[in-house]
């Protein structure tokens, strides 16, 4: 019997950490909510789908993951961003650029956060390019959530793809959203 719980120990250990996430590795692809394709000098805009969630479980452990489920819910934006390469640009310093993304809820208690990652045409996440959760629960009517990442197009890779992910912290009501990418 001794030897069947050792045994048994000693592989629930083994998938557990099997079982557990690289921190490098990227994220699977979470559901596209929302697609936005921009060149540059261009802005666009979204409007969130969900009048209402929370999502403290994003925060607390290694099992990050975009849900509809109203206890961790988030909504996923792919955004297409092309860049052409020129070379008189180039040498100007202008092959890069940056994404603004700015978040205006409709009723200013909500209390969002923004996730940027790098991410492929399919949506499957990279790496991570930033974050920003500035919006407190307040009743200011000018509450916005807003990150600027950049953005480099290289001659062989004009266009690339990013993921913003809109983490409902505290929320009651929608929300919408401008992207600009200049």
């Amino acid at each position: 019997m001794k030897r069947f719980i050792a045994g048994l120990s000693a592989i629930l250990a083994a998938s557990s950490i099997a079982a557990a996430p690289s921190p490098s590795a990227p994220f699977a692809a979470p559901q596209i909510d929302h697609e936005l394709a921009l060149a540059i000098g261009e802005s666009g805009s979204v409007t969130g789908n969900a009048q209402y969630g929370v999502n403290v479980e994003n925060y607390t452990g290694a099992d990050y993951a975009c849900s509809s489920d109203p206890n961790m819910y988030c909504e996923t934006v792919l955004i297409e961003l092309t860049n052409p390469y020129v070379e008189e640009e180039a040498r100007k310093g202008r092959v890069r650029a940056n994404l603004t993304f700015t978040l205006t809820p409709t009723l200013p208690i909500s209390d969002y956060d923004l996730l940027v990652f790098e991410a492929d045409e399919d949506g499957n996440l990279g790496g991570q390019m930033g974050n920003v959760g500035e919006t407190p629960l307040t009743p200011d009517p000018e509450s916005k959530e807003t990150i600027s990442v950049p953005i480099t197009t290289t001659v062989d890779e004009e266009t690339v793809w990013v993921a913003v992910q809109v983490v409902y912290w505290a929320v009651v009501g929608g929300w919408t959203a401008e992207a600009t990418f200049a």
